[in-house]
């Protein structure tokens, strides 16, 4: 039985986001678009002056006009110098679907649409099990209950801190590390329906990126959604709003427009001067031997970087009692990491050489043990691929061993048994546009870590927030496991770490609590720190600070 849709509309010519939607439900064959409801709205130019002079005052309609002109500067800055994330308009009437048009009942700021008996009877007719809010206005009235699932609707931020809009701007405008998403069914209170889905993505440089990242990455969750509710003929367990009693955002008036001007274009500025000056953020690996104190990181000892690379992802292995630090080697010049190794001792290192070279990137060397052999997962990203390499004389030589994921977007991966099973945590991006900061999805496998056979843990991906998802080690101590992660911050990738323990691991559930966090407070000059690993002997950290016109000066 498929899931009838109907999509209200304000005309048959979606942005691109929600055409992107739109195609998607087309193909699925449990899904179908049963109904286009088109607003009809008096859209004359008289008509729309008219309402925009009902609507505001001049103050605001100057301020309006302002920021227009802001967001059509930055659309062009995005379409010549950053990453895309578009989709392709499309038009409805090339689809065969059955429409009708309704005339809402507009408040006098014409903000609120109502619609009357007649044609809440026609939505009614079509007995429809979810509609999809797609046009404007805040919704009042029976429209919210003319389905069986009532109105599903986006809102592009978390309402717990932030109701209203332009969607992206405030969190650029306040330098929030995250810009949050809910997927709600809507009620009457704005931004306040029951939270269907809730996750965060980093929030970008400026505000027209930040709203086409959120666009785009939140997709999938709408997709997923929608596919659910297909295959049990029923809604998820929904969340209530928590209670609301903040500001409700509009667009900024003209000194919030200065502020965010000031703010946001000297720091582009400020990033292409540096630039100028052959600014490079610049990564290195340090460590120190384990005491009582594990998380005490004074008088680390730094593995000085060789010619035109950085060290960083470091992870320790042990073998017959000699430690061992296998590393991301990033060289400038290729643009491209390998895997290095380094043999450590209390005070001194020996750098044994590249032990792991693709034509294409690596990094994230972790290590583990399967049936008295030694593998490799390094990150793959670059090829679409999770895979596993087989040492064949350690440290130095190793060879390609199997593929255990193709087609998966997916960094930082960890691999390792637990109460019989073995689990696969990593960072995929499941819109495909290289973020892997902000999602964590978890697999798990009766057959061993060597096959392909991977099973996707039910509530992946288990976070959604770019304070927290993104991997950066693992420790097993006390018979207890420690997930290590990420902290981004605006502007800054890998700004801090915080050390997990896994509270609960099985095929259902999943859970983790922070108990320690770690700052790049340790040497002098750092402003990121981004992995820690241990074993019985050894702590391992990385940190970056910049550098300056090619010269790496070391830590001090």
């Amino acid at each position: 039985m498929r899931i009838k849709i109907g999509l209200l509309l304000d005309n048959l010519e979606p942005d691109e986001y929600n055409s992107e939607l739109i195609q998607w439900i087309d193909k699925q064959d449990k899904l179908e678009i049963s109904l286009c409801i088109i607003n009809k709205l008096n859209t004359s130019k008289i008509s729309k002056i008219k309402s925009v002079f009902n609507k505001y005052s001049i103050n605001r309609i100057i301020n309006k006009i302002l920021f227009k002109l802001v967001v059509l500067f930055e659309k062009y800055l995005y379409k010549f110098f950053f990453d895309k994330y578009n989709s392709n308009k499309i038009k409805l009437n090339n689809f065969q679907i059955p429409k009708i048009y309704v005339k809402p009942i507009l408040s006098k700021k014409r903000i609120y649409y109502q619609y009357s008996d007649d044609d809440l009877k026609k939505i009614k007719d079509k007995k429809l099990d979810l509609i999809i809010r797609m046009g404007s206005g805040i919704l009042k009235g029976d429209i919210l209950f003319s389905s069986k699932h009532g109105v599903l609707s986006f809102h592009h931020a978390d309402n717990d801190i932030n109701r209203g809009g332009p969607a992206g701007f405030w969190e650029v405008f306040y330098r929030q590390s995250k810009t949050g998403f809910i997927i709600q069914q809507l009620n009457e209170t704005l931004d306040g329906g029951n939270i269907l889905r809730k996750g965060f993505f980093p929030t970008k440089i400026f505000f027209y990126l930040n709203q086409k990242f959120i666009y785009k990455k939140s997709l999938y969750y709408f997709k997923k959604l929608l596919s659910e509710i297909s295959e049990n003929n029923m809604l998820p367990n929904m969340t209530p709003s928590n209670k609301y009693n903040g500001k409700i955002y509009k667009d900024p008036n003209f000194l919030e427009l200065f502020y965010y001007l000031y703010k946001t274009y000297s720091k582009i500025i400020g990033i292409f001067l540096r630039k100028c000056f052959l600014e490079k953020d610049t990564w290195y690996v340090a460590y120190k031997e384990k005491n009582h104190n594990l998380y005490n990181l004074d008088n680390l000892k730094v593995i000085e970087n060789n010619k035109n690379c950085f060290n960083a992802d470091p992870f320790i292995y042990k073998l017959k009692d000699q430690n061992y630090i296998f590393v991301e080697s990033f060289n400038f010049k290729k643009k491209r990491g390998s895997i290095s190794v380094y043999k450590i001792k209390k005070h001194s290192y020996e750098f044994l050489g590249e032990v792991l070279k693709e034509k294409f990137h690596l990094s994230f060397p972790f290590i583990f043990e399967f049936e008295n052999k030694i593998f490799m997962c390094p990150e793959t990203n670059q090829i679409n691929e999770i895979r596993l390499y087989e040492n064949i004389s350690f440290p130095n030589k190793w060879k390609y061993h199997s593929t255990l994921m193709k087609n998966v977007s997916a960094a930082d991966t960890l691999i390792f048994e637990h109460n019989g099973i073995w689990w696969l945590l990593t960072n995929i991006d499941y819109s495909e546009i290289n973020d892997h900061n902000s999602e964590l999805s978890l697999y798990y496998s009766y057959e061993g870590p060597l096959t392909s056979k991977w099973n996707k843990h039910p509530k992946n991906p288990l976070i959604i927030d770019p304070e927290k998802a993104r991997n950066a080690g693992l420790i097993s101590e006390n018979n207890k496991l420690y997930r290590v992660s990420q902290k981004n911050e605006f502007g800054i990738y890998g700004k801090e770490i915080d050390i997990n323990i896994i509270d609960m691991i099985s095929t259902e559930n999943y859970s983790e609590k922070t108990i320690h966090n770690i700052k790049p407070d340790f040497k002098k000059r750092l402003f990121a720190t981004h992995h820690f690993n241990l074993n019985d002997d050894y702590i391992v950290v990385d940190c970056c600070k910049k550098n300056y016109f090619n010269i790496d000066n070391g830590l001090k």
